[in-house]
């Protein structure tokens, strides 16, 4: 019984059966780490694209209500690029190879209500191309509801001209009464001065006289700030409308890296990295299975 039990015991590897097993399957390890290698290089070589260029684009700003708004959200924005809704249509117009389908990457960039847009290619012409047509794609999309907010936008800010023009014209009326008041006033002092009797009574009229001075002059100071106010909002939402596009193009497209050397040894150092701890622990566990089998005979 005792024979038996030792017979069927299995010993797994332990301390210098490691280095054993590397030393034994060194040239196993190498042919896996430089195979794996090897075809990554190749299609690294073959697949990777070699050039990155991008655009920077920013939705249009319109007005509705005295509210700015934007025809679309930077995250919607980049949620149709990313999506690729207009990539069929891109590929159609321009004709382009269907064996690689387009593929844009977007971002925002914090606090700025742009988004990024980026398109890796190996034809850095071809993909500027691209970009171009992307943009021109999405000025085409959002027509409709640029036309719409531009309508709307510019109603809104005639009635603000025409109130500015109102109370430009009350402030003018407003300021000939107060200096009929004035006048008058000063006629009043002139009496008072002359008179021999009822001083009381012109005197109570100067009095008038200046609190009506006075309502006159807070009513222009009234109209005063709201004609500030509504010149800066009309300059502000002129100044808004005055690319009247759907779309505003912050940074045309443009080669922005040339960055395959670096993908391409990364690639290379990253499988290189995987495939020999893969190696290894395939030799380990070849190594274990030997041990054992010697272990049973």
């Amino acid at each position: 019984m005792t024979s038996d039990s030792n017979t069927n015991k299995y010993d797994y590897m332990q301390g210098r059966d490691y280095i054993d097993a590397l030393f034994v399957g060194k040239y196993f390890i190498l042919a896996i780490v430089f195979i794996s290698v090897a075809i990554t290089a190749i299609y690294s070589y073959s697949y990777v694209l070699r050039n990155t260029v991008s655009v920077v684009v920013k939705p249009g700003l319109f007005v509705w209500d005295g509210t700015i708004i934007a025809v679309i959200t930077p995250q919607g924005l980049s949620h149709i690029i990313d999506e690729g809704f207009l990539n069929g249509l891109i590929q159609q117009t321009l004709k382009t190879d269907s064996e690689r389908p387009i593929k844009f990457n977007s971002y925002i960039p914090q606090d700025t209500g742009a988004v990024k847009i980026t398109y890796e290619t190996n034809n850095a012409y071809n993909g500027l191309k691209i970009l171009n047509e992307l943009v021109a794609q999405l000025l085409i999309y959002y027509e409709k509801e640029r036309v719409l907010q531009q309508t709307v936008s510019y109603k809104f800010i005639d009635g603000l001209k025409s109130r500015l023009l109102a109370d430009e014209l009350s402030e003018m009326k407003k300021t000939d009464e107060k200096r009929n008041l004035i006048h008058e006033k000063s006629l009043l002092v002139k009496a008072l001065v002359e008179a021999q009797q009822d001083k009381g009574k012109i005197e109570e009229q100067i009095k008038g006289k200046e609190k009506e001075i006075n309502e006159k002059q807070k009513e222009i100071g009234t109209l005063n700030f709201d004609i500030i106010t509504l010149r800066k909002q009309i300059i502000s939402f002129d100044e808004i409308l005055k690319h009247k596009m759907s779309l505003q193009v912050i940074q045309e497209p443009m080669i922005i890296s040339n960055n395959f050397t670096q993908k391409f040894i990364l690639n290379i150092f990253t499988i290189g990295v995987l495939s020999l701890l893969f190696a290894i622990l395939i030799q380990f566990v070849i190594y274990d299975l030997k041990l054992g089998r010697k272990q049973r005979i």
